[in-house]
């Protein structure tokens, strides 16, 4: 039920949000402590958009490229196209850092195939003016959005910051591999070729899993104890 304009406004808030909290993540991620920017007190540390929470986090940072993107689909200014820009890549660039693969892979994705459209757009749209003349804008946008990232992260790292929360791709590869997963789903194609039709009831999996669910898969994935899966 809302109008055009009111649409544009809620995703200027959105997208404008959005990068704040991307930066700010930054440090918090880095630093390890549960404080914003190492000082305040985070009220909700787990749930903060620092990255800790990565899957949700890498699903509200997509939403808001995808905003982002709209926005520079219909501006007209050079240089707000350049902000839009900015915004989008410090978005983008904060997947990585929630050591998220599958969100991290989504963003890259979806920025390829944004920026095709991006550039058909261009050629096709009378909104835009020549391109000449937006290419200044676009080119300071994307080198100023990598530069505070880059920079804001080597600052970081030369101050012997460590990565905090519960994750970090070195680990990743090592205790959560993608392998895994496959062991996973082959075991459970097992089940599948035993009751094809009728299963094993509603809500069951949990328990009939354990009767085909390889020794490999049932420890010391998550910490400790025997790891099972519903």
């Amino acid at each position: 039920g809302l109008l055009p304009t009111q649409v544009h406004r809620l995703l200027w808030i959105f997208v404008t949000n959005a990068p704040i909290i991307a930066v700010i993540g930054v440090p918090f991620k880095y630093s390890g402590e549960k404080k914003i920017l190492g000082i305040w007190d985070a009220p909700e540390w787990y749930f903060y958009s620092t990255f800790l929470y990565h899957n949700h986090w890498c699903a509200f940072a997509l939403l808001a490229v995808a905003g982002a993107f709209a926005l520079l689909a219909v501006s007209r200014g050079k240089w707000m196209r350049g902000g839009l820009l900015v915004a989008a890549i410090i978005i983008a660039a904060s997947a990585p850092f929630s050591i998220s693969r599958l969100g991290t892979l989504t963003m890259v994705l979806f920025g390829t195939w944004s920026a095709v459209q991006l550039c058909r757009l261009q050629r096709m749209s009378p909104i835009v003016v020549a391109q000449g003349r937006n290419l200044s804008g676009a080119f300071v946008g994307v080198i100023l959005g990598l530069s505070i990232i880059a920079g804001g992260s080597a600052y970081l790292s030369r101050m012997n910051m460590r990565a905090g929360g519960p994750r970090s791709w070195a680990g990743l590869s090592t205790q959560n591999p993608f392998g895994i997963r496959g062991a996973l789903l082959e075991d459970t194609l097992l089940m599948i070729k035993d009751k094809p039709l009728f299963g094993c009831g509603l809500g069951a999996y949990a328990a009939a899993f354990q009767d085909y669910q390889r020794t490999e898969t049932r420890g010391g994935i998550d910490g400790g104890g025997i790891t099972r899966y519903d």
